[in-house]
């Protein structure tokens, strides 16, 4: 997984570990909701900052797009969050350990 900066090309990228994920059926009063959780362990490419995130990966199924939110809680436990929508489709169920 990368964390891209437009600005610079700067980004924090690396590897993903222990997933595990939870579907949530769609509901009279709720929307389909996929969760993955994972451990990301990143390297700077602008410092020489690594470590690692727990990553909440939420995508939630609405009929005018798809939504996600990612919520990164690093060793230090600062908190990111980031929400937005989803162009085009991203299956992570290939990255899945079966």
């Amino acid at each position: 997984m990368a964390n891209v900066s437009g600005i610079n090309d700067d980004q924090s990228y690396g590897t993903l570990s222990s997933f595990t994920h939870e579907k949530l059926k769609e509901t009279d009063k709720s929307y389909q909701v996929d969760i993955f959780n994972f451990r990301w362990a990143y390297d700077n490419s602008y410092d020489d900052n690594t470590g690692y995130a727990n990553v909440v990966f939420t995508k939630v199924y609405k009929p005018q797009g798809v939504l996600f939110t990612i919520k990164m809680v690093q060793a230090n436990l600062d908190v990111l969050i980031l929400k937005g929508y989803m162009e085009g489709s991203l299956n992570l169920n290939d990255y899945l350990s079966k």
